[in-house]
């Protein structure tokens, strides 16, 4: 799994792309930078939404907001890495998807303002397209475990408490 932003004016959207797969998880806007603590949480449930195979790993940019990244390797089980400074292609699935985004969020758009629920759209419209390199015709959804039955309920966007009450 690989983590980053698209950043807009002061204001931001997590983006989890399990590489396998190209899964996207989008972790709602926020204003401004997202503290550490509030990273912890939202990170934390997006990976426990996620079946324990496809959570092994998350490899992060060197940013200060995943500092409490053992608590979230305790929480999730998941081993939590950082890239080297200068070297996005150490995070190639998650820079191309956030590439993908930017045709959605132009850089200069107010991100703070998009709903749970567009959120959720969104990452539905993309994981429902079919990878370019497959061949096959097999949706990045349909291919990916956490669209069985059982999981039908869950959302593709994982918001805080205080985030769905805007």
């Amino acid at each position: 799994m690989t983590a980053s932003w698209v950043r807009g004016i002061r204001s931001a959207i997590a983006t989890l792309v399990e590489r396998r797969t190209r899964y996207l998880i989008l972790i709602g806007a926020f204003d401004g930078r997202p503290t550490a603590v509030a990273m912890l949480d939202h990170i934390a449930s997006a990976l426990l939404f996620l079946p324990p195979p496809l959570r092994r790993t998350l490899t992060w940019d060197r940013g200060k907001e995943l500092a409490h990244h053992p608590e979230i390797t305790e929480r999730t089980g998941t081993r939590v890495f950082f890239c080297d400074a200068h070297s996005p292609w150490q995070r190639g699935s998650n820079e191309n998807m956030n590439g993908l985004l930017r045709d959605y969020f132009p850089e200069g758009v107010d991100l703070s303002h998009i709903s749970a629920r567009e959120l959720r759209q969104l990452a539905d419209e993309v994981n429902d397209r079919p990878p370019q390199d497959s061949g096959l015709g097999q949706t990045k959804g349909s291919a990916h475990p956490h669209r069985d039955d059982r999981f039908a309920h869950l959302s593709t966007v994982v918001r805080s408490d205080a985030d769905r009450s805007r």
